[in-house]
Order: structure tokens, then sequence, then C-alpha cells
């Protein structure tokens, strides 16, 4: 009973002992669980206010409940949209990677051929100078 006092008090429509009583306890004329016997309403109108209350209870409990389930969905959707952008992102940096490593290939293989050319010059020039001196 207390937290549906609360739950109805957060939703911004309060029910007094009487309501949440005849809720939770059932009915009995004039009479209040916990209280004894209570005074005499003057009309019926307190009956049909208290399913009143009732019914805007459960509307508002149902509208938590959608509001809840968009909250979750929410979530889910954000998590999905964050796994994609990492793993995106590992998809980034894993190409990066390879362009570098690539880089890396060329360039030693640059060097390597310019190795290549200087100790073939030198060839040349060696035997070049070996022809004049003869």
């Amino acid at each position: 009973m207390v937290a549906a006092r609360d739950e109805a008090s957060e939703a911004g429509c309060p029910l007094t002992d009487e309501e949440l009583s005849r809720i939770h306890l059932g009915e009995a004329k004039y009479y209040i669980r916990g209280f004894g016997v209570g005074p005499r309403p003057s009309s019926f109108s307190s009956r049909s206010s208290s399913n009143s209350s009732h019914l805007e209870l459960q509307k508002v409990q149902s509208e938590l409940e959608l509001l809840r389930e968009d909250r979750q969905r929410e979530r889910e959707e954000n998590e999905k949209r964050w796994e994609e952008e990492e793993r995106k992102q590992r998809e980034r940096e894993e190409q990066q990677r390879q362009r570098d490593e690539g880089l890396r290939e060329l360039r030693l293989r640059d060097e390597q051929r310019q190795r290549e050319f200087d100790e073939l010059k030198a060839m040349m020039m060696r035997h070049m100078h070996g022809r004049d001196n003869v």
C-alpha cells in the first residue's frame, strides 16, 4: 500500500488513506481498515471518485510503463550505435596500420633499390676508370 501511495503521489494523483484501503483491502461500508468506523460520506460520489482515481492511477501506470519501454529501447539503440562506432573506429585504425606498414615496406624497398643503384653506379665507375687506365 505504501508503494502504491508513493507511486500515485509521484504521478501527481495522490490517494487518500480511504482510497488506498478500499483498493487494496476491499470495501466495507463506512469502515476503513486500521482506522475503524469512519465518517459517513455525504453522497455516493466518493465511490465513483475512488474508481476514477483508481482508473487514473492505472492510466498513469500504463503511461509510465510505456515511457520505461521507450527509454529501454533508446538505451539499446544507443548501445548498438556505440558498438557500431567502436567497430568502425577499429576498422579505421586497422586500415591506418596497414597503410603505415605498406609505407614502411615501400621505404625499405626504395632504400634497398637506392643501395643497389649506388653499388651498380660505383661498379660502373670502377669499371670505367679501370678501362681508361689500360
